[in-house]
């Protein structure tokens, strides 16, 4: 999917990007081992959120078979990323004149992609579908996704009643830590609370959810729900709800969403989550 970026700022992202992707392709002239990779950037860069302190993230996804070859090929030339996973080549922070970011272009083997996609759906498709495919040569990446888009849409309603379930799970505990004045343990949960309300908001509206750094932002401005609940989970978040308040405040949150989902699922008695785990007063 190829995803306009906001260029009505001072800092031109395309001509940061094209720069980059010029450095990589010449690199790929001197390592044939590579040439059936694809190459897909992602993040804030091409979901239009970028700004002046972003990264730019570039994924070089090759066969599993070149992988070893590649992978042998960068190690030697001292190139590895925090994680372990080999990069084709990384940029300095900034240049001289500060604007332009770091950018790294790392090494995965498809199969890496396809465990990703297998083990934490909702994040991984999110990523690649929000992806820049700059090229993808025997088109392993867009199957690998479109197979996954495939079972998220099968699944999507299991998927939204499990994470429904933790989010009402998780207002129990927050409502018992409150009842116990442990404002440490309730902060937790109120994150964790949260993040759940969130991550439902996203496949209310048919979507995966994003990484949590980004599940905030993205949520309450792209989806239904999200932009309900928004002002509550930022009031949540802040620690400034009085302990015996939380109860209340999260049970609403909880109610709005099962408010959303029942529309979205009408019958479905996952949906009517307060009745189903039994909410707690404090």
């Amino acid at each position: 999917m190829l995803v306009t970026v906001d260029t009505s700022r001072d800092w031109d992202w395309r001509r940061t990007l094209g720069h980059y992707l010029s450095e990589l392709a010449t690199d790929w002239h001197r390592q044939p081992e590579l040439g059936d990779a694809a190459i897909v950037v992602h993040g804030s860069v091409t979901t239009g959120d970028a700004d002046e302190y972003s990264d730019i993230d570039i994924q070089v996804v090759c066969p599993d078979d070149q992988y070893s070859v590649a992978r042998e090929r960068a190690v030697a030339d001292g190139h590895l990323a925090a994680n372990e996973r080999p990069v084709i080549f990384r940029s300095p922070r900034t240049t001289t004149d500060g604007r332009r970011p770091l950018c790294a272009a790392e090494l995965r083997p498809l199969s890496d992609v396809a465990e990703a996609l297998r083990t934490d759906l909702l994040v991984e498709l999110w990523t690649m579908q929000n992806a820049w495919v700059v090229t993808d040569p025997e088109e392993r990446v867009g199957q690998l996704v479109a197979a996954a888009r495939t079972e998220f849409v099968d699944q999507l309603e299991h998927l939204t009643a499990g994470e429904m379930g933790h989010a009402a799970r998780r207002q129990i505990w927050l409502a018992i830590a409150a009842q116990r004045a442990d404002a440490a343990g309730a902060g937790l949960l109120a994150a964790s609370f949260i993040r759940a309300i969130l991550r439902v908001a996203c496949m209310l509206d048919d979507s995966p959810a994003p990484p949590d750094k980004w599940l905030h932002r993205w949520a309450s401005s792209r989806t239904t729900l999200g932009t309900k609940v928004a002002a509550a989970c930022l009031h949540l978040l802040s620690g400034d709800v009085p302990l015996e308040d939380l109860d209340t405040t999260s049970a609403d949150v909880l109610e709005t969403a099962c408010t959303v989902a029942a529309a979205r699922w009408p019958g479905a008695r996952w949906a009517d989550a307060p009745v189903n785990y039994g909410i707690i007063r404090c």
